[in-house]
């Protein structure tokens, strides 16, 4: 039986969707630190307003989807989260976070289309203390020691040996110096001329540094020879004293 020819025609628009993605501060995190992603959606060039997007984390061991948000007005959005040390992931489960490369993407939810991938490595906190004498004169062995640790789970501090700590007096570096296996670190070093200085202790981590600030006082020649002219007086004020109770 034959049939004759039939037609039928209807106009679409194709919408052109961007999603933008920034993440502050830049890599690399660390665990227990908030950052902020934050992005722009538009449409055929215009803000996207009241537009759904969703938040997602991905590396090489799967995804997990951190939260949505909705665009404002003029098509922006803002997500923070707070990096724990561990998350559940699809399809590896629950994996430590730290020391990891871990990379964040946006999507417009009516749409589908994502935003380009922010990456970056999750690093161990880091602290540092460093201990020197109040005061020392000029050209005496001064010792500065310390202790480099990492936060290795939530709260737990443990000594991180085998790495190097930098030290300096005011700006200049007087040395590396690598710590023990319980990330002690110890230096002497003869103290400069009279005036206040600063000792600092750094290390550089991985792009993050953690650092302590000391104060020494260095006294001079002056300082010295003041000591000198009160000492006898102050042990003849001394023996005045014990005379008169006896």
């Amino acid at each position: 039986m034959p049939y004759s020819s039939a037609s039928a025609t209807k106009s679409i628009t194709v919408k052109s969707v961007t999603v933008s993605l920034s993440v502050s501060p830049s890599a690399p995190w660390k665990a227990g630190q908030t950052i902020r992603r934050s992005g722009l959606v538009t449409i055929n060039g215009s803000a996207g307003e009241g537009r759904t997007v969703e938040i997602y984390l991905y590396s090489q061991l799967g995804f997990a989807r951190l939260g949505s948000v909705t665009t404002g007005i003029d098509g922006s959005y803002s997500f923070t989260w707070t990096i724990p040390w561990t998350v559940t992931i699809t399809p590896a489960g629950t994996v430590t976070v730290p020391c990891k490369s871990w990379s964040f993407y946006a999507k417009d939810v009516g749409s589908g289309v994502q935003s380009p991938y922010v990456s970056g490595s999750v690093a161990y906190p880091t602290r540092i203390t460093i201990s020197a004498p109040d005061t020392a004169v000029p050209a005496q062995p001064v010792t500065v020691s310390g202790v480099l640790q990492y936060e290795s789970s939530s709260g737990t501090w443990s000594g991180l040996g085998g790495r190097t700590v930098t030290l300096y007096i005011d700006s200049t570096k007087i040395a590396d110096v690598t710590t023990g296996s319980d990330g002690s670190y110890s230096y002497t070093f003869s103290a400069p001329g009279p005036g206040t200085y600063t000792l600092k202790a750094e290390f550089a981590g991985g792009g993050a540094t953690a650092a302590a600030v000391s104060v020494v006082s260095v006294l001079g020649a002056e300082a010295e020879s003041m000591l000198g002219a009160v000492a006898p007086l102050l042990a003849g004020l001394v023996a005045v004293m014990l005379a008169r109770r006896r």
